[in-house]
């Protein structure tokens, strides 16, 4: 099997998880808490990976680079007044 195919599998794998992991983790829990407590472990798992790889030259990053970064960020935040993350979670409250 090629090494794509591999990782297409897993992703779709992974991806699939989220919805479930997040049902089950969201009885009593408010929708915003839950996607902030997400992000924190999102970040702290990506800091220990990159760390983990030696890829935390972030001076390597240009300043075009990074207005589009961040841009980036910003817009994947500030699609109306909720993520698909939140959307979703809220979806799942009972």
């Amino acid at each position: 099997m090629k090494a794509y195919i591999f990782y297409a599998i897993l992703s779709a794998f992974f991806a699939s998880l989220v919805p479930i992991f997040g049902k089950l983790g969201l009885k009593d829990v408010d929708s915003t808490v839950a996607t902030m407590v997400r992000a924190f472990i999102m970040f702290a798992f990506l800091f220990l990976l990159a760390v983990w790889q030696g890829r935390t030259d972030v001076s390597s990053i240009n300043g075009r680079a990074l207005l589009f970064i961040a841009l980036s960020g910003i817009a994947g935040r500030s699609r109306g007044s909720y993520t698909s993350w939140q959307l979703r979670t809220a979806a799942f409250q009972p």
